[in-house]
């Protein structure tokens, strides 16, 4: 640090203090900095408590999405650093609008989550706002893979994203089925063919999931999803993919 240059020097306190000035203003300082304040650890999860951060990031923007990406960052450190026994209580992590409180250590907790009893839920509106707010372009795509391969239960609603609905698509796989043709020729006589062929197609269309009931009383407050769960198939079939629907009213 003493022998950087001054030019080195500005650039590197300005990025700093840029960062640390909002932790030294509410509503941040009395969160993380004052002894005065609450007293909330990560390890209360463990005890039973669950904990709200409510900084919202239409309200609070970049203040909001740090605090609240700091304290995800040292809970999910936390849950690494516990030692799981037979009775050992889980905990789970909860984020609306994931796509504004995503960093580079989700991927490795997600990796080790199942081992240390967190479970992780996600929620946002397609695909799209994962790769864009992990970086974008290549490496926003390649991260968002990474992580969304360790989360072993996805819940797809309705959707106009065109890359979501294909994604599900995908995710849950094609099957063979058997498809009419018929061929039809004109010369000095007409002739009709007519046969069948296996061919090889999604199990649900990307089209489906644009058509799906979004609740409310046009749809009798039904929301349908389509569930796709990893490693175990749902009962009575052999399956990795199930609709379900939801009635808001019993919610």
């Amino acid at each position: 640090w003493l022998n950087l240059s001054e030019k080195t020097r500005s650039i590197v306190e300005q990025m700093f203090f840029g960062f640390g000035d909002r932790f030294m203003r509410d509503p941040l300082y009395s969160l993380f900095n004052s002894t005065e304040g609450t007293q909330v650890t990560p390890e209360d999860t463990i005890r039973g408590k669950i904990i709200v951060i409510n900084l919202p990031y239409l309200i609070y923007e970049n203040t909001g999405r740090d605090g609240q990406i700091l304290f995800k960052y040292v809970w999910q450190r936390a849950m690494q650093r516990r030692k799981i026994k037979e009775n050992s209580r889980p905990t789970f992590l909860w984020v609306d609008e994931a796509h504004y409180f995503l960093h580079d250590h989700d991927i490795d907790h997600q990796s080790t989550a199942r081992s240390y009893r967190a479970c992780t839920v996600y929620l946002t509106q397609n695909l799209p706002n994962f790769s864009l707010h992990f970086g974008g372009r290549d490496k926003g795509a390649y991260q968002f893979k990474a992580l969304a391969g360790n989360l072993g239960t996805k819940f797809f609603h309705a959707n106009s994203d065109v890359e979501t609905n294909e994604y599900a698509s995908e995710l849950i796989g094609k099957t063979f089925q058997w498809m009419a043709n018929e061929n039809v020729s004109f010369g000095d006589k007409m002739s009709v063919s007519e046969g069948n062929s296996q061919s090889l197609i999604h199990i649900i269309q990307a089209s489906d999931f644009a058509s799906q009931k979004t609740g409310g009383p046009l749809n009798n407050y039904e929301i349908e999803t389509i569930v796709h769960r990893q490693g175990i198939p749902f009962e009575n079939t052999r399956r990795n993919y199930a609709l379900f629907t939801i009635n808001q009213q019993n919610l």
